[in-house]
């Protein structure tokens, strides 16, 4: 039997799931507005996409490219642009700054130490998504409780310092 056969099925309550995450996402936008959806082009963000378009709710889209995707991921962009008629925002990191750091640490600083992980991860994620976030008083992202111990106490909505973070698949 294939995973795609075995796992291809709703769960028994999928309608009951479905529901609470549409009326999540239409309290967030009642709100949080204006709301924004960070997609990493997997597929719980990809849902995300297609519940916000299906429920009609006004969010922008972005996607940080840290110039490392697999260009058939980055292909998505254009195919989430065509299908929901939306526009994806795409954050690079600073040039200059990445082309330094490698230049100084390597390609593969990030598996040479913490603090390189970190300083590499600031530079091609936290950086662009705080340019990604400005101005928005939500963001929503496709966590799922289940998908690690570390995420496993997230919770619906988030209430960070300056907006709100909105899991609709959290369950």
């Amino acid at each position: 039997m294939s995973a795609i056969s075995l796992y291809a099925k709703p769960s028994a309550n999928f309608a009951q799931k479905l529901k609470a995450s549409k009326a999540l996402l239409q309290s967030a936008a009642a709100h949080y507005a204006p709301l924004t959806q960070a997609s990493s082009l997997g597929a719980e963000d990809m849902v995300v996409t297609h519940l916000l378009q299906q429920s009609g709710i006004d969010s922008s889209i972005f996607v940080l490219d840290t110039g490392m995707l697999h260009a058939e991921t980055v292909a998505l962009v254009d195919r989430i642009e065509e299908r929901y008629a939306r526009t994806v925002d795409v954050h690079h990191p600073d040039a200059d700054t990445a082309s330094a750091f490698v230049e100084t640490h390597g390609p593969n600083a990030m598996y040479k130490s913490l603090a390189l992980r970190k300083a590499c991860c600031h530079i091609r994620k936290m950086e662009p998504l705080e340019r990604a976030l400005a101005g928005k008083k939500g963001w929503i992202t496709g966590l799922r409780r289940e998908q690690s111990s570390a995420r496993a106490e997230v919770h619906d909505i988030e209430q960070q310092e300056e907006r709100a973070k909105i899991n609709p698949l959290v369950d």
